[in-house]
Parts: structure tokens; sequence; C-alpha cells
């Protein structure tokens, strides 16, 4: 799924498979590329503090299936949608977030 690519305990991106497949082939990059030229480095991040239907709001609005949450810049843990449906209090949340996420997106006019 997802990889987090810290510097100096600081979150600083991510990459994905996907990041790996699609974005290598359509650049043409090889093993020996540098992962930075390949990361996601505008990253939607979460808090301990927020509560899960916020976390799946998040998830929804950016269509995104993993929430890293960060305290003073740092990677503390990652909430998954099948974190959000394993809790009973979040069924109805990782459904609406797992619905939301799985819209085609919108062509950008």
């Amino acid at each position: 799924g997802v990889i987090p690519i810290c510097e100096d305990g600081k979150l600083i991106g991510l990459i994905t498979d996907r990041d790996l497949v699609v974005n290598g082939l359509a650049n043409n990059f090889n093993a020996n590329t540098q992962i930075s030229e390949m990361i996601t480095t505008d990253v939607i991040t979460g808090t301990k503090h927020m509560s899960v239907e916020q976390a799946a709001d998040i998830m929804s609005q950016y269509q995104i299936r993993r929430l890293p949450i960060v305290e003073d810049g740092k990677l503390i843990g990652m909430v998954s949608l099948g974190d959000l449906a394993v809790s009973n209090a979040s069924n109805k949340e990782a459904g609406k977030a797992l619905e939301d996420i799985s819209l085609p997106a919108e062509p950008t006019k």
C-alpha cells in the first residue's frame, strides 16, 4: 500500500505502489531513480485527537485510503479504511469513506 517517507523524524511525503508503477512508467524511471522524484509531498494528515468520524470525513473528502497521523510534524501512526471498518462505531463512517473514495474523480475543467 503505502510507505511514509520521513526525514529527521518528520513526515515529508508518502509513496504508494501506484506511485511507483504509474509515475515510474510514465517518466521512464529505472531502478536507480531516487525515491524523492516519485513521492507525494502534499500529504493530508490527521491528529491523534480527532474522532473516527473526522478521520473518515477527511478520507472521504480527499479520496484517500490511508491517513497519516502526525504530532509536531512527526509520524505517530496511520489510520486505514480497514481500521475504521473493524470498529462497530465507525462502520457507517468507513462505508461512507469507501463509497466516496471509490467515486471516479471529476475531470478538471
